[in-house]
């Protein structure tokens, strides 16, 4: 009998997807990850990053941390689940929207119920303190919608695309949205599907050349009501073949079909 393959007795390799899979990961809370939160009692004043950059969000006054909540058996991170305004800041990232050409978030949400004015994420783009964000129910927004918006570095007038309209209370979403600056596009998916497309967005506008000067998970002044699973960003727009894969890895782990 001949020896057995020495190539046979060895592991063989993950090839699963993670957000890892992705080059240019910046951020990522997994709220499935329970060793990933720090709790004060009830309240989260830590989420640790995953990306390997160590970008923790932390948030230091009990009366502004989010709610650790459930979802689905297990338990998630939770924005205002006892509708308190709670957010997390973004520690050692305020470099993370200088000088970019594109910025892309997939988060996975849980609304608890409708008003306009809620925020998913927020970067605050330096001195000028012109908000680059993404949002659920931006401020003057019909109910339902889903917005990616945007500021140049360098200029403080806003755009962005917009769009869906239909009730998301109490429905879980994958919520993609992307600023592609180098190619003046913005554009806002909702599970899978493309919801708006800014074709005219802002360029890149680097020339005040300054770091973020705050970057909110969960909003600063206009807050998310409802649960967050997890959290991703990337300093790229991915392809349309990654982000695909990106929110299929989302919707299979948190049970949400994508279209």
């Amino acid at each position: 009998m001949s020896p057995m393959s020495p190539r046979l007795l060895r592991p063989r390799a993950n090839t699963a997807f993670t957000p890892r899979s992705l080059a240019n990961l910046a951020l990522w809370y997994d709220g499935a990850d329970t060793s990933t939160f720090t709790l004060n009692g009830s309240n989260i004043s830590e989420w640790r990053d995953k990306s390997g950059a160590n970008r923790h969000a932390s948030q230091a006054s009990a009366a502004s941390q989010p709610a650790y909540g459930t979802w689905s058996g297990g338990l998630r991170a939770a924005s205002n689940a006892d509708l308190r305004n709670g957010f997390l800041s973004v520690t050692n990232g305020l470099s993370l929207t200088r000088n970019i050409g594109a910025f892309c978030v997939s988060t996975v949400i849980r609304v608890s119920f409708e008003t306009t004015g809620q925020l998913l994420f927020q970067a605050n783009s330096g001195a000028a303190n012109a908000r680059v964000r993404m949002a659920v129910n931006e401020t003057a927004v019909a109910a339902g919608a889903l917005s990616a918006i945007g500021r140049r570095l360098d200029a403080n007038s806003v755009d962005g695309a917009v769009g869906g309209s239909s009730p998301i209370a109490n429905a879980d979403y994958v919520v993609t949205a992307i600023w592609d600056f180098t190619n003046a596009r913005a554009l806002i998916y909702r599970n899978g599907t493309l919801l708006a497309e800014d074709t005219a967005f802002q360029t890149a506008g680097n020339t005040s050349d300054t770091d973020s000067s705050a970057i909110q998970i969960m909003g600063l002044g206009a807050f998310f009501f409802g649960l967050m699973g997890e959290f991703v960003a990337y300093t790229r727009r991915p392809s349309d073949s990654e982000r695909v894969a990106l929110e299929r890895y989302l919707g299979r782990k948190w049970g949400i079909t994508i279209a």
